[in-house]
């Protein structure tokens, strides 16, 4: 992906409707490879949600587009020298193409020489197996801690009592 045309730029307030229509379609429509339509029900995002984050301190949104489409998202929430790594979508068209691997080095790139961070961690789903070994091959560890999944933030209504979040972290 060297020479890579499709680069971060900060998220626009007036986006946070595309971004949370390209996380349900990354995360939970029919084409995708996380598994997490096979672990909740309902939409893993809302415009309002979305725009509830932008508004946290600390929190970050950046976007990558070509000329016609969003085609990825993240969120970097920064607490000293870590970054929380949240709603990394990227368009199912373009899953499978090593994008997402060159978007997250590139992001992790940034916070480390903008915002001095060394750690990044981030969640994922117990049962997401193919998302658990793409953020393995980047470098990322299984911290071994463990929250119940979030039922009262609305995104997602879990479909079996086993589905928990796990914290992966990586060292810069």
């Amino acid at each position: 992906m060297k020479g890579n045309r499709f680069k971060w730029q900060f998220a626009e307030f007036d986006e946070a409707s595309d971004i949370s229509d390209l996380l349900n379609l990354a995360y939970r429509g029919l084409d995708n490879w996380t598994e997490e339509t096979t672990l909740l029900d309902g939409k893993r995002a809302s415009p309002s949600l979305v725009e509830r984050s932008m508004k946290e301190s600390g929190t970050y949104f950046f976007v990558c587009r070509n000329d016609t489409a969003l085609l990825a998202c993240i969120r970097l929430t920064l607490v000293g020298n870590e970054a929380y790594i949240g709603s990394f979508a990227v368009l199912p068209t373009y899953q499978r193409s090593s994008i997402g691997t060159h978007l997250l080095a590139e992001i992790e790139q940034i916070a480390t020489k903008e915002y001095g961070v060394t750690f990044f961690s981030l969640p994922v789903l117990t049962g997401q197996n193919t998302l658990k070994k793409f953020y393995e091959k980047c470098g990322y560890h299984k911290t071994g801690n463990t929250e119940p999944y979030p039922v009262h933030l609305n995104i997602g209504k879990p479909k079996r009592s086993d589905v928990t979040i796990e914290f992966y972290l990586k060292k810069v």
